[in-house]
């Protein structure tokens, strides 16, 4: 996606190694090919997409791609967190954002917040804006240890937490987790 750093090579080609960035529009700049749309592609489509190319000009041409620097992804968290908006999460480090990093980021969840039933959206690259989801239960996740429950976030995610409709003990005892700021 666009801000990602890859290194392109082809090999027995040296002359044609370089570091790129994609850029806004989702180009990258490709020796002998100029700018080329990789957005939106895995390191192995835009791999076989760039060799594809390359054969117009090269002879049976095998390219190399590697992320080396990945850009922050943004998610939205909205609903009953303590804060609602737009998050950049880093990428850098060798932990994967997660739902429950983004609810951290969001300052928690308010008192109101059904965790048993947290909506997730993701978006489905390609030209059309469309979206898989998936329903959460932090319940499972906070009294059985179910990690399933905290999948790992991509770049458009959108995180929805809904108000309970019905207050019970198990909703206080989740309001005193680690999701939730202090002061609740």
């Amino acid at each position: 996606g666009s801000g990602d750093s890859i290194i392109f090579s082809v090999i027995g080609a040296d002359d044609l190694r370089t570091t790129t960035k994609i850029l806004n529009d989702g180009n990258a700049i490709i020796p002998l090919l100029g700018p080329v749309k990789l957005r939106g592609l895995t390191v192995s489509n835009a791999s076989k997409y760039l060799e594809n190319l390359l054969s117009k000009e090269l002879i049976n041409p095998k390219v190399e791609i590697f992320i080396t620097e990945n850009r922050p992804i943004k998610i939205s968290v909205i609903g009953e967190v303590s804060k609602p908006g737009i998050y950049k999460l880093n990428t850098q480090t060798n932990d994967l954002p997660t739902v429950i990093t983004a609810i951290e980021e969001a300052g928690g969840v308010s008192k109101f917040a059904d965790l048993t039933n947290i909506k997730l959206s993701r978006l489905i690259s390609g030209e059309e804006r469309s979206f898989k989801k998936t329903n959460l239960n932090f319940k499972n996740l906070i009294f059985k240890g179910d990690q399933s429950q905290n999948p790992f976030l991509f770049d458009g995610d959108i995180i929805e937490i809904k108000k309970v409709k019905n207050l019970d003990k198990d909703i206080l005892s989740i309001a005193s987790t680690s999701l939730s700021p202090n002061l609740i």
